[in-house]
C-alpha cells in the first residue's frame, strides 16, 4: 500500500485506512506513524495476535520502517 499521509490505521475494520480480511487481524491491529525524530514506524495497537517482522517468531511492540520493510500482522 502507498501511504500518502500518517498516521495510518491497519485492521479488519472496514473503516481502517488499510483494511484486511484475515480473521487473525484485530479490527484495529496496528498504526503506521512517525516517531519522535520524524521517521516512519509501525506500532502494534494492543492487538490480540501481535505484530511480527523479518521472520522473527516473537511479538514486537513497534518497528522502524526502513526501505523494503515487510511486516506480518495476525
Amino acid at each position: 500500500h502507498r501511504l500518502r499521509e500518517v498516521p495510518v490505521s491497519i485492521g479488519r475494520d472496514p473503516a481502517a485506512d488499510v483494511p484486511l480480511t484475515d480473521p487473525y487481524v484485530c479490527p484495529l491491529h496496528a498504526f503506521v506513524e512517525r516517531d519522535e525524530e520524524g521517521a516512519l514506524k509501525v506500532r502494534d495497537a494492543g492487538s490480540r495476535n501481535g505484530l511480527f517482522a523479518g521472520g522473527r517468531r516473537d511479538r514486537i511492540p513497534s518497528l522502524p520502517i526502513l526501505g523494503n520493510t515487510t511486516i506480518k500482522v495476525g
